[in-house]
């Protein structure tokens, strides 16, 4: 990226940046909120906090699900300083920062992880006993998918159920406890 391409950086860009920062400051922050303080539109907001999320700048968590009326809430994790991260116009496949110097990789849409990707990678960074509700709170995929990852991972021998219990009043639903099993990758 030469010196050129990082003096480029819209207004809307950087309000988008600057909005992001101030509002993450207090938890999760959705496209509509950014768009409403940088005074944009939603879809940009979305288009600019997709990729900052694809450079790795944002968690999602929480997807968006238009039939409930949910927007996806995303978390500010990679908080340099104030200078606004500058888009790479070639390919663009990096984000410069500034404020680090460093040239970041930008993943394809293609290369974003699915549900169950995230499962799976949340999966194998741990050790010793998780349920599915560890797995919910550690990815943000909802209840019935992570549910249904696990099934699917259990059958694939990646995952094995190890013990069961009982939670709820009268021990009335039944808590899985599993384990990563490194025989099934």
């Amino acid at each position: 990226m030469t010196h050129q391409t990082k003096e480029r950086v819209s207004e809307k860009h950087s309000k988008i940046w600057r909005s992001l920062r101030f509002l993450a400051a207090s938890g999760t922050v959705t496209a509509q909120q950014i768009a409403i303080h940088a005074r944009t539109t939603d879809e940009y907001a979305r288009k600019i906090l997709r990729r900052l999320e694809l450079a790795g700048y944002l968690r999602v968590i929480c997807e968006a699900n238009p039939r409930a009326g949910r927007c996806a809430a995303y978390r500010l994790i990679r908080n340099t300083g104030p200078r606004t991260p500058i888009f790479s116009r070639v390919g663009r496949k990096q984000i410069f920062d500034p404020n680090t110097k460093t040239a970041y990789e930008v993943r394809s849409v293609a290369r974003a992880q699915t549900g169950r990707e995230r499962a799976l990678a949340w999966i194998q960074g741990r050790q010793g006993l998780w349920t599915v509700v560890d797995l919910v709170g550690g990815t943000a995929i909802q209840l019935k998918n992570a549910q249904k990852y696990l099934t699917e991972l259990s059958r694939d021998g990646v995952v094995a159920v190890v013990a069961q219990v009982q939670s709820g009043p009268e021990g009335g639903n039944a808590l899985h406890l599993y384990q990563w099993t490194e025989e099934g990758l």
